[in-house]
């Protein structure tokens, strides 16, 4: 009897479809046993992994609609287990290859077309100009740009440790596209994880060396490419490109957001294509409309750095493979993104000025310090929302000092149980998926490591890593009444 009504059950479970995917539980490999009791209880136990485990409420309650008719059933139970992602998902990078950079600036706009790329190659080559030591990324993986802007033909140089040497181009840029390592006729066809592994791949196993500024020219909109970056490592400052028309500054508000969400500093708003220059005549013709990257600067409080004019000279120069600033140094446009270059540089400068935080840290529990007795002081000139100064532990609790002068502890259990992933909080209503039941008394941060500038990952003691705690998170856990 029993044999049976777990063959009845499986084939059921067969049928059973998690949402947004087109295979089964069964096929998925999520069933990892069905237990009938000869009192007709059917015990269902299943392995899930992110992303299926935020929809945790969802499989469970088909698995019962899908169990319950079979005869013999008096009752369903199904048990899920957080499975840990793959290997290839854990997959950790070392940081000693990007140490030598001593600025990462990444170009940004919230929609395609607006000349994003033409902008950071520009601005790589003006910085150059200026004597700073510069390195690019193209980190546009499905449409990147650079090797043609820089007529680059050859691969980079790849090492026995999997390493990867960037190519050297006009202005001594040092360059890494994923052009450089597909065919320019086939469309690269990757999901965001991919891509994301490759973003990791390009700032942290290339050789970049010693360089004053690496450029990160990233694809249009806020994906995952975008999170990677700012996730991945401590981001000095982020320009955000528009065209003046208003369907582009809608765009560009979205990326202005990102940054702002993710700690990142904008150092700035670009107006790229701000009229047409005639050949002839020398009359500009205000074609996209004027003025609003400007509006949308002014708008978010950050600075506008200047106008870009469309210019055929510099449309020409990126197709022949040599930047406007190095091949018509004197062209209005040219002359335009050289003082934008000079003030990204000020921009970034005053922003090392004023950071104040703690910046990248990754810390094993034996190796977080204990706190002290004394707050920090606040930081002066601080105006942006504070970050940690400070990692600390105190007896079974986690301390955090912050530029604004301010102590926050977070006891390590109800830290653990205030867990924001979506393993733990249902992202569609909020309410809360983790059983505290699940988690013991002497649950302990095992690994504390920053998330770019906004948050810390906790990895944690009962084996949970996939909490992110952005800063804000842990500021209202601190307030009173949280």
């Amino acid at each position: 009897m029993t044999d049976a009504l777990r063959e009845r059950a499986m084939d059921a479970l067969s049928r059973v479809v998690p949402p947004g995917i087109d295979k089964s539980l069964v096929e998925l490999g999520f069933v990892k046993s069905v237990e009938p009791s000869d009192d007709g209880v059917l015990t269902v136990s299943l392995g899930l992994r992110a992303p299926h485990v935020r929809r945790r409420s969802l499989i469970e309650k088909a698995c019962r609609e899908a169990l319950a008719p079979l005869p013999g059933v008096r009752e369903v139970r199904v048990d899920v287990e957080e499975l840990a992602p793959p290997k290839a998902e854990q997959e950790s990078f070392g940081t000693e290859l990007l140490d030598g950079v001593r600025n990462v600036v990444a170009v940004a706009s919230g929609k395609g077309g607006v000349g994003k790329s033409t902008v950071s190659a520009n601005l790589a080559c003006a910085l150059a100009l200026e004597g700073r030591r510069v390195g690019l990324l193209d980190a546009d993986i499905h449409g990147p740009s650079m090797n043609l802007m820089f007529g680059v033909d050859r691969a980079p140089q790849v090492f026995e440790d999997r390493t990867i040497a960037p190519v050297t181009v006009a202005g001594g840029i040092e360059l890494v596209s994923m052009a450089m390592f597909s065919d320019p006729n086939e469309a690269t066809i990757w999901r965001g994880p991919m891509a994301s592994q490759m973003i990791r791949n390009f700032l942290f196993r290339v050789r970049w060396g010693e360089l004053d500024d690496l450029i990160v020219d990233l694809p249009p909109g806020t994906g995952d490419i975008h999170l990677s970056l700012v996730q991945s490592c401590p981001m000095t400052g982020a320009v955000v490109v528009t065209t003046p028309q208003e369907v582009s500054v809608i765009d560009a508000r979205k990326g202005l957001r990102l940054f702002e969400k993710t700690g990142v500093p904008v150092l700035g708003v670009v107006e790229n294509m701000s009229g047409f220059v005639c050949d002839g005549c020398g009359k500009v013709h205000e074609i996209f409309g004027e003025g609003g990257g400007k509006r949308v600067a002014q708008a978010h409080g950050v600075p506008f750095l200047g106008r870009v004019p469309l210019e055929p000279s510099l449309g020409r120069a990126g197709d022949a493979g040599r930047p406007a600033v190095l091949s018509s140094p004197n062209s209005v446009s040219s002359r335009a993104l050289a003082e934008i270059a000079r003030k990204v540089a000020a921009q970034v400068e005053l922003v090392r000025g004023t950071a104040g935080g703690l910046g990248a840290y990754d810390l094993a529990f034996d190796a977080i310090p204990e706190a002290a007795g004394a707050q920090p002081a606040a930081a002066s000139g601080e105006s942006a929302s504070p970050v940690p100064t400070g990692v600390f532990r105190s007896g079974d609790a986690l301390v955090f000092d912050w530029t604004d002068g301010a102590r926050t502890v977070h006891p390590f259990r109800e830290l653990r149980l205030r867990c924001p992933c979506a393993r733990c909080v249902d992202e569609w209503d909020g309410h809360a998926l983790l059983d505290p039941a699940s988690v013991p008394a002497s649950v302990r941060p095992d690994r504390v490591t920053a998330v770019g500038r906004y948050a810390v990952r906790i990895l944690w003691s009962d084996g949970h890593g996939t909490g992110i705690y952005s800063y804000d998170h842990l500021r209202r856990l601190a307030a009173p009444g949280a």
